[in-house]
Protein backbone atom coordinates (compact mmCIF):
# COMPACT_ATOMS: atom_id res chain seq x y z
CA UNK A 1 0.00 0.00 0.00
CA UNK A 2 1.43 3.35 -0.77
CA UNK A 3 0.51 6.47 1.07
CA UNK A 4 -0.22 10.06 -0.28
CA UNK A 5 2.89 12.22 -0.28
CA UNK A 6 1.71 15.85 1.20
CA UNK A 7 3.41 18.72 0.34
CA UNK A 8 3.05 22.16 1.92
CA UNK A 9 3.33 24.48 -1.20
CA UNK A 10 1.56 25.68 -4.59
CA UNK A 11 2.11 22.64 -7.31
CA UNK A 12 5.02 22.15 -9.49
CA UNK A 13 5.40 19.87 -12.56
CA UNK A 14 6.52 16.64 -11.82
CA UNK A 15 5.86 13.13 -13.52
CA UNK A 16 5.25 11.21 -10.48
CA UNK A 17 2.02 10.45 -9.21
CA UNK A 18 0.67 10.66 -5.74
CA UNK A 19 1.34 13.40 -4.91
CA UNK A 20 -0.46 16.22 -3.38
CA UNK A 21 0.62 20.08 -2.95
CA UNK A 22 -1.26 21.74 -0.24
CA UNK A 23 -0.99 25.83 -0.32
CA UNK A 24 -0.56 26.86 3.45
CA UNK A 25 -0.26 23.17 4.20
CA UNK A 26 0.99 23.40 7.65
CA UNK A 27 -1.97 25.29 8.62
CA UNK A 28 -4.29 22.76 6.93
CA UNK A 29 -2.65 19.00 7.39
CA UNK A 30 -1.65 18.21 11.33
CA UNK A 31 1.05 15.61 9.48
CA UNK A 32 2.98 18.76 7.58
CA UNK A 33 2.13 21.27 10.79
CA UNK A 34 4.65 18.34 12.53
CA UNK A 35 6.66 18.11 10.39
CA UNK A 36 7.44 21.51 10.15
CA UNK A 37 7.58 21.71 13.45
CA UNK A 38 10.43 19.14 14.00
CA UNK A 39 12.52 20.66 10.85
CA UNK A 40 12.88 24.01 12.50
CA UNK A 41 13.32 22.67 15.61
CA UNK A 42 16.43 20.34 14.13
CA UNK A 43 17.50 23.19 12.22
CA UNK A 44 18.03 25.29 15.70
CA UNK A 45 19.64 22.80 17.24
CA UNK A 46 22.21 21.85 14.54
CA UNK A 47 25.22 23.86 13.63
CA UNK A 48 24.18 25.32 10.37
CA UNK A 49 23.24 29.05 11.14
CA UNK A 50 23.39 30.06 7.21
CA UNK A 51 20.30 31.33 5.21
CA UNK A 52 19.12 29.57 2.43
CA UNK A 53 18.60 30.92 -0.60
CA UNK A 54 15.26 29.66 -1.09
CA UNK A 55 14.45 31.70 2.06
CA UNK A 56 12.01 34.89 1.22
CA UNK A 57 13.74 38.39 3.12
CA UNK A 58 11.10 39.39 5.39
Amino acid sequence: MKAPVRVDGSGLKTKEKGIEFIVKGDDLEPAISAASIVSKNLRNISGDKEQRKSWKKH
